[in-house]
């Protein structure tokens, strides 16, 4: 996330870490959720969760998201 956060910040994104989630802008916040580890060192289910309303600013934060990450 913190990779994600300069990201967002060299595309003009006013972004800051509060209360564990990434906050975008005034109404967008991103949270990464599930287990980072199982047993056995392998690596969990992560994902992350876009909240916000509808609007101009979740749709580009979405769609600058979906460009750095790949969906499976």
């Amino acid at each position: 996330m913190a990779d994600f956060k300069q990201f967002l910040a060299s595309k003009g994104v006013k972004v800051e870490f509060a209360g564990g989630a990434l906050r975008c802008g005034e109404y967008v916040t991103l949270r990464k959720v599930g287990s980072s580890s199982q047993k056995g060192g392998g690596s969990g289910t992560q994902q992350i969760i876009i909240e916000g309303p509808l609007c101009e600013d979740y749709y580009k934060i979405r769609d600058y998201l979906y460009s750095q990450f790949y969906l499976l």
